[in-house]
């Protein structure tokens, strides 16, 4: 059902909307760190909403009113829902109380913690309300395109669940301690490399940078002339290094692009010389 589908995807931006309301109260903005929290967090999001909508719809196969399935199929995986939540909730609540460099990670926590609790508000109220009407759950008794469609589809699926997960799964459960030891050693052997620095492995990589200020303070009354000078004498100094780079590694192209003087105010108007 496309408004099936519909109603389910409407959770990301729902629990987005709610936590931009809630974030502004408190100044986050958004940046680079609320960002990366919102990353982190979409794939999540959707998966509450997914198995609420799955789980209705199968009550409602069963021959149960559009109503009825909804309450139930809601109610039956509302256990499962919240402790799926709460467990990411509680791991990324630690980041508020970082201090020193790390606090940063503050505003990414905010943003990940809101968004999940607003996405179970979504999940549990809003969800059920919309999917349990007669127009998002009902039966077609017309035989379309969509039929055929989806009966290809459908048997496309059961062929994967069946034929190639099922004999897989089979395999797994008779090898169970090989399959579980087997990423146990990767990691162990992963932690041993990265501890024998065979994998380099850095927080924050040093970025290069493409260009750079300097930044001059005369004491208050220094006269206009005199700061021009010594901005020409800087700016003369850049053009003069980049001439010696150019030859000393026989370069086509120049490597400065331009170089800015802006003539202004002192920084604090407390400098001394």
């Amino acid at each position: 059902s496309v408004r099936l589908s519909f109603w389910v995807a409407w959770g990301i931006p729902a629990s987005f909307l709610a936590m931009f309301v809630v974030a502004s109260m408190y100044g986050i903005t958004i940046n680079l760190m609320s960002l990366f929290g919102m990353i982190l967090v979409v794939g999540i999001l959707v998966d509450d909403g997914i198995v609420i909508a799955e789980n209705i719809y199968s009550h409602y196969e069963q021959g149960k009113s559009p109503k009825r399935a909804a309450i139930d199929g809601t109610m039956e995986v509302l256990p499962a829902v919240v402790t799926s939540v709460t467990t990411t909730i509680v791991a990324f609540s630690p980041l508020f109380f970082v201090k020193g460099r790390m606090e940063f990670m503050y505003e990414m926590a905010y943003v990940v913690v809101l968004s999940l609790f607003f996405s179970l508000f979504e999940a549990f109220f809003v969800l059920p309300a919309h999917v349990g009407s007669n127009r998002v759950l009902k039966r077609r008794t017309t035989k379309t395109g969509y039929i055929h469609v989806r009966f290809y589809i459908n048997k496309l699926i059961a062929f994967l669940r069946y034929k190639v997960y099922g004999k897989l799964l089979r395999i797994i459960i008779h090898w169970k301690w090989a399959v579980l030891a087997t990423p146990v050693s990767i990691i162990m052997i992963t932690f041993g490399l990265m501890q024998g620095g065979i994998i380099k492995t850095t927080f924050f990589p040093q970025i290069p940078f493409d260009s750079f200020n300097i930044n001059l303070a005369f004491t208050p009354g220094t006269g206009e002339i005199k700061t021009i000078e010594y901005l020409d004498r800087f700016s003369k100094a850049v053009w003069e290094a980049n001439d010696e780079l150019v030859a000393e590694y026989n370069q086509d192209r120049s490597f400065v692009t331009a170089t800015i003087a802006i003539l202004g105010n002192a920084f604090d108007g407390q400098e001394r010389g």
